[in-house]
């Protein structure tokens, strides 16, 4: 349906946008060809380690529900496949780079979305109903 695939898609725009800006706050480059500075555990990078290839991930899924087309579903299949591979071989150079800290963030964090995370961080913000 094309307002679901718009909202999904709205949503990865997000996330994107979010993950570049921590990413710049943090003073790490972008462009990512460029020297990583440090590991960033903030913003969405707390529930993902790769949160700009999620949100591409994401943005693919919405483009496939919005435009209802088997060859758009077949073509972000692929790039989605793309994008896994991508996160896998980056971080094994991040290992490389940072090891151990880079181990332990591994250990700490979904690769590309902790939804128990997310979830539990949405229930503490939930105003409380309990009578004052």
């Amino acid at each position: 349906s094309v307002p679901g695939g718009a909202v999904v898609t709205l949503l990865a725009v997000g996330l994107f946008v979010s993950a570049t800006r921590t990413f710049r706050a943090a003073g790490t480059p972008i462009p990512g060809n460029l020297p990583t500075t440090t590991i960033v555990r903030t913003g969405p990078y707390r529930f993902s380690r790769n949160p700009q290839y999620t949100a591409s991930i994401i943005g693919l899924i919405g483009l496939s529900l919005g435009a209802n087309s088997m060859l758009t579903v077949l073509m972000s299949a692929v790039m989605i496949g793309v994008y896994v591979l991508m996160a896998l071989v980056e971080e094994e150079w991040l290992k490389q780079l940072y090891g151990a800290p880079y181990r332990d963030y591994s250990r700490e964090t979904s690769r590309f979305l902790d939804v128990q995370g997310l979830l539990a961080l949405l229930d503490r913000k939930k105003p409380s109903r309990q009578a004052g």
